[in-house]
């Protein structure tokens, strides 16, 4: 779905990427629960919107943390499982304004990290 969700920038919906309840970060709200405004085309346009999302809130947390005066300049390097997705990486650099890089192992624990805590 990522190559259609390219070509819906910006989603004809607003969403808020909370999965369950309560924020924590950039601001600290207990019953703050996700949301979509509008009514998505397809799910395609749906996933667009919390791709968007999620990106704008990170910015809005970065926005924070510079507020408070936090060093923010460089390059940004993400792991995790969805950093796979090309489009994913490249949305949140433009909104972000800024590099993102992708590690060699870009898994957020090292495999024989795992491996030692599978035996053990």
């Amino acid at each position: 779905m990522d190559a259609q969700a390219a070509l819906r920038e910006p989603a004809t919906v607003v969403a808020y990427p909370l999965a369950g309840r309560g924020e924590r970060f950039p601001f600290c709200v207990p019953e703050a629960e996700g949301f979509v405004l509008g009514t998505p085309a397809d799910e395609v346009d749906l996933y667009a919107a919390f791709l968007q999302g999620t990106a704008l809130l990170e910015r809005l947390g970065f926005d924070y943390l510079r507020r408070l005066g936090a060093p923010l300049d460089g390059t940004l390097t993400v792991t995790g499982g969805a950093t796979r997705s090309r489009y994913w990486r490249q949305l949140r650099a433009d909104i972000l304004g800024r590099p993102v890089r992708l590690p060699e192992v870009a898994e957020p624990a090292p495999p024989s990290s795992r491996r030692r805590e599978e035996a053990g």
